[in-house]
């Protein structure tokens, strides 16, 4: 998953693809991914189509790139399924001049607001 930020300072953007990294799932027996995850419940409950969209916002909350007022243009790389899509698009929704673009080779439902 990648994230370009455009009009966000390198030093920001730089930070927060440094602190991503990759989460070991452990595999816990024949339960579903449902009854294991509790991310995975909670995305499905807040709308979100993976949980994913928690790590967008824990480094939002750390790093305030998406909080940034002038931050109104996002392309998301890697988009699919779209859970990034959707949290940028709530986060910047209602901001003026706002552009989203979403691109992966896969193919996603179409998301309000989002470009693809």
């Amino acid at each position: 998953v990648c994230i370009c930020l455009i009009g966000v300072p390198y030093s920001a953007a730089s930070a927060a693809r440094d602190t991503l990294g990759c989460l070991s799932f452990q595999r816990q027996g024949s339960r579903s991914q449902a009854e294991r995850d509790g991310y995975y419940r909670k995305a499905k409950a807040m709308g979100f189509r993976a949980r994913s969209a928690f790590k967008l916002l824990q480094l939002d909350e750390e790093f305030g790139f998406l909080s940034d007022p002038s931050t109104t243009r996002v392309v998301d790389l890697c988009a699919c399924p779209g859970s990034w899509s959707q949290v940028i698009e709530r986060k910047l929704e209602g901001r003026r001049g706002t552009v989203i673009v979403a691109v992966d080779v896969q193919s996603m439902r179409p998301l309000a607001g989002v470009q693809q």
